[in-house]
């Protein structure tokens, strides 16, 4: 079982489970693409715990201001991922649409 991972200075995995090198290696390269798409200088931690019969997974993204996460549970650890995954994407993608939004706002009102 392996505990703590730092992949980078702000990215940290957290594994309480066995997994197999293929999925851990999956599941690290697609949190490196979603570092893409938060806020600059974001931490990112992912925690995989198992307190009973299902894996218990939390995905957060931290940025100066602004907090998205992610709790869901299953037996599989790759639609785990794909569960907390899919729902960072949305709350991603609502606060862009939310701030482009607002600045276009904003200099409409300067014009």
């Amino acid at each position: 079982m392996q505990k703590l991972q730092k992949l980078t200075r702000h990215t940290s995995l957290e594994y309480g489970i066995y997994l197999r090198d293929e999925i851990r290696q999956n599941i690290r390269n697609r949190i490196l693409r979603l570092r893409e798409l938060a806020p600059s200088n974001s931490n990112i931690r992912l925690s995989f715990k198992m307190p009973f019969n299902k894996i218990k997974g939390i995905l957060t993204i931290n940025s100066f201001g602004k907090s998205f996460k992610a709790e869901a549970d299953n037996t599989d650890p790759t639609v785990l991922f794909d569960l907390l995954e899919d729902e960072i994407k949305k709350q991603l993608n609502k606060w862009k649409s939310d701030r482009f939004s607002e600045s276009h706002i904003s200099d409409a009102s300067l014009a």
